[in-house]
């Protein structure tokens, strides 16, 4: 196994100078013909994810396999596993720059947000594997699931709506582009941001943000049953009654 890991880095490296003369270059006519800047950062992204998942799965093998009883075996194999881990998190970074420039052109969706997610999530579990190939008393399988239990805790208490509702608008008043009638599709978490465009110069988001806001003060007038309480229905309408006396 240790003597893989010396021709995976050659190849990381090649592959990362390649990937990243596209990107962090900055001259867009480097870029591959056929492509457009946002349709090869797609492309660019689905590609180091993959290599990042395969990376991780060869890092856990190599800690298992590699005998620990020949220290100096045991040293040259943790420079090079700690060196797969430098190229690893430096492609996982790509990933993340290359999935941004994508959504600064298309915006967010709940896919994007979980990829983001996801990622952050993978930066950990490389930082505790890092951690654990210089110090293997460390008990990294459980360490990397009360992490993975953790991330997945934390997920149920982000307001992804709001999330996305708000950096699509953010990108709309640099870009002039937006898809309202995605964000009308999302929670009411999200209509404390949407509401930001109801006074909008352009005609048609004007028209139909209102509108969508008259629907939903119209809904969420309507009476419930104490058990029905929801939080994200009084936030919004507390905005929606705050807006009115304005």
């Amino acid at each position: 196994m240790v003597f893989i890991i010396p021709k995976t880095n050659i190849v990381y490296l090649l592959f990362s100078i390649v990937q990243f003369s596209y990107l962090y270059g900055g001259d867009s006519s480097l870029l591959p013909s056929g492509f457009t800047y946002s349709e090869y950062a797609r492309k660019g992204f689905f590609e180091l994810f993959a290599v990042t998942i395969i990376n991780f799965t060869i890092l856990l093998s190599s800690m298992k396999f590699i005998k620990k009883d020949n220290k100096t075996i045991s040293f040259i194999a943790n420079i090079l596993l700690t060196l797969l881990v430098g190229f690893t998190m430096n492609m996982l970074f790509s990933a993340h720059y290359k999935m941004s420039l994508y959504e600064q052109t298309y915006g967010f969706t709940y896919l994007r947000i979980f990829v983001h997610i996801f990622m952050l999530m993978l930066f950990l579990l490389f930082i505790i594997a890092l951690v654990g190939i210089w110090n293997r008393k460390v008990l990294i399988n459980k360490v990397l699931l009360i992490t993975v239990l953790i991330m997945y805790v934390a997920l149920n208490y982000i307001n992804v709506d709001k999330v996305i509702a708000q950096k699509n608008i953010d990108i709309y008043y640099k870009t002039q582009k937006i898809d309202v009638l995605y964000l009308e599709n999302l929670s009411y978490d999200a209509t404390a941001e949407i509401i930001k465009l109801k006074n909008d110069s352009n005609i048609e988001i004007y028209s139909e943000v209102n509108r969508y806001l008259e629907f939903t003060k119209k809904e969420l007038s309507e009476d419930s049953y104490w058990y029905e309480f929801n939080y994200s229905k009084y936030k919004a309408r507390k905005v929606l009654n705050e807006d009115m006396v304005r």
